[in-house]
């Protein structure tokens, strides 16, 4: 259990597959663009992405990425910029550039072709699904059961996703 700040605690559900970097397909064999992007390097030959801004920071992010263990930043150049994850997708399932997401959002793209998988050894860290409740000295047997409901609902769907994508 961790505090965020005075009000509020977060407790540690499920880690999940972080962001992995995808391309879309365009008329062009599936093997062919995975391996015309393998490494970082390979990004700065004129390659696009779709920028990102949230609505909080309105900041562009940064791809992340590891490299020889350490975690690495890299911008890209983008000719557009969204601030929701359906548009992000939507722009690169039309040949707009590369996007950066959680695997489950575009698993089923990859699965039907439309996107492929770049970098795939060049992945950022796991990201922690947690629980956020206000903090309270003791919790509430309702809310164990239901972090207890919900770290089983959504485990065995991450491990899905992990085991489909390792084979």
């Amino acid at each position: 259990m961790d505090k965020v700040d005075q009000s509020r605690v977060f407790v540690r559900v499920a880690e999940m597959e972080s962001f992995i970097k995808a391309a879309h397909v365009l008329k062009l064999p599936r093997a062919t663009v995975s391996a015309a992007i393998q490494h970082p390097d390979d990004l700065s030959k004129g390659h696009i992405s779709v920028g990102y801004a949230s609505d909080i920071s309105s900041n562009e992010s940064a791809w992340e990425y590891h490299l020889a263990g350490v975690e690495q930043a890299l911008r890209l150049p983008s000719n557009i910029i969204v601030n929701n994850a359906e548009n992000y997708i939507a722009c690169c399932c039309a040949g707009l550039g590369l996007i950066q997401v959680p695997l489950f959002d575009v698993q089923h793209l990859i699965d039907s072709g439309q996107l492929v998988e770049v970098m795939s050894r060049y992945r950022p860290a796991p990201m922690d699904v947690s629980a956020l409740y206000p903090d309270r000295r003791q919790r509430s047997l309702r809310l164990d059961v239901f972090i207890e409901w919900f770290e089983g609902l959504i485990s065995p769907y991450l491990e899905q996703r992990l085991s489909r994508q390792n084979a």
